[in-house]
């Protein structure tokens, strides 16, 4: 039986499930993004081993769109900063790879979904935090972040780092994109963030490309009911398919 199906946000977790399901029901994606600002606001770090199996599953080869493979991760604390060894932890082209999940999909762009859409039998909530469609869940934990994507022509780093604040309410992120150019983030739930950050940025002496902020919702999908209303069937972030510790959301949200 196929289905007409709409997926409202049309992130990674929105386009990978599209990519699934279109060669048995007829699928339709909104976003709220116009398409020549799209922009998928994430470090872009994930498993590099597990990805290649996702990938595989949708006709993609997650080598293709790989960025950097990482040797460590530096954890700073202070008095030192440990090495440990980053074994299938990469960065790649977020971007490219969302577009050539959905480059078989309609997508209507410019398409804020407040209410549920008439003429559909299913209809995904794949809208993040902002849980366009679902009711409010049940408890609601959000850290704020802030993003910068750096090129620097001296980097201090030339791998994965992170600095983790007192009280492991969040940490920041250097990630790189290339030998020159990195997403440098940070997230708090003490709101902290911002100075940390900006007094890193200043040391990295970089031209900024771009900056973002957005929240992480850190709370587990049994806090994040209801789940499913009707027709309507959330996925990915809209329900908390974020690992807690670690704000990635990549993986947990495709699986």
């Amino acid at each position: 039986m196929t289905l007409k199906i709409a997926i409202i946000g049309m992130g990674i977790a929105g386009r990978y499930l599209a990519a699934r399901i279109v060669d048995r029901h007829d699928v339709v994606g909104f976003e709220a993004q116009q398409n020549g600002n799209f922009y998928p606001i994430c470090a872009w770090g994930t498993s590099i081993n597990e990805m290649r199996h996702l990938s595989k599953r949708v006709g993609l080869n997650f080598d293709d769109y790989v960025f950097h493979v990482g040797r460590e991760i530096l954890v700073d604390l202070d008095r030192e900063i440990l090495s440990i060894k980053a074994k299938g932890l990469c960065t790649f082209d977020k971007l490219r790879f969302e577009r050539d999940l959905s480059k078989n999909i309609e997508i209507k762009f410019g398409s804020k979904i407040l209410s549920p859409t008439n003429g559909y039998d299913v209809i995904v909530d794949a809208t993040g935090v902002a849980r366009s469609l679902l009711p409010k869940p049940v408890k609601q934990y959000l850290i704020p972040t802030m993003q910068y994507r750096i090129k620097c022509k001296d980097p201090p780093f030339d791998d994965f780092y992170i600095k983790p604040f007192d009280g492991l309410s969040g940490y920041l992120w250097y990630f790189p994109l290339s030998k020159h150019e990195f997403h440098i983030g940070a997230g708090d739930y003490q709101r902290r963030h911002i100075s940390f950050l900006n007094n890193f940025i200043k040391k990295c002496q970089g031209e900024i490309l771009r900056m973002d902020a957005k929240p992480v919702r850190i709370a587990p999908p049994q806090l994040c009911r209801p789940i499913r209303q009707g027709k309507i069937v959330g996925i990915g972030e809209a329900i908390g398919t974020v690992y807690p510790m670690l704000g990635e959301g990549i993986i947990p949200s495709i699986w």
